[in-house]
């Protein structure tokens, strides 16, 4: 019996689902300084092939959501971080020369899903402040919806 239950139990463990749905930031980072992001998860009802995650930085008036801005940092995720209900933690760095105020950062998704591995991008994003300190609480990032043209 003890058997069978480890067995199912090994089972479920190998099963396990899982998507990202975006990432938290710091609400406040200094320039020059490394910022701790987590990359956030959720269970799914498929196997998802998670293949990187991107970030830029846009500081002042200058964002359009769904462009990264200037590319401060990528994650491979690959096999080992794909289908994982923990949270993944991605350090980036802040440029040195990032003006003071308000800024976004935004993260692109690369997946395949599906049993074809049909290819995914989805861009999240989040407002933070550039000023002294990399400060909490974390602020949560949004989904950009796609647009269809």
């Amino acid at each position: 019996m003890r058997a069978s239950i480890l067995a199912s139990a090994a089972t479920l463990l190998v099963a396990t689902q899982a998507r990202i749905v975006g990432f938290y930031a710091p609400n406040t980072a200094a320039p020059g300084t490394k910022v701790r992001l987590e990359i956030q998860t959720e269970n799914f009802s498929q196997s998802i092939e998670d293949v990187a995650m991107s970030f830029g930085l846009t500081t002042g008036n200058g964002a359009t959501l769904g462009s990264l801005g200037q590319l401060i940092s990528t994650k491979i995720l690959g096999a080992d971080l794909s289908n994982t209900l923990e949270n993944i933690t991605h350090i980036i760095e802040i440029p040195a020369d990032a003006t003071p105020g308000p800024a976004i950062i935004q993260g692109a998704h690369f997946s395949l899903t599906g049993a074809v591995y049909s290819p995914l991008v989805e861009v999240y994003y989040a407002n933070i402040t550039i000023g002294q300190g990399n400060n909490f609480p974390l602020v949560q990032s949004a989904r950009i919806p796609q647009v269809d043209n």
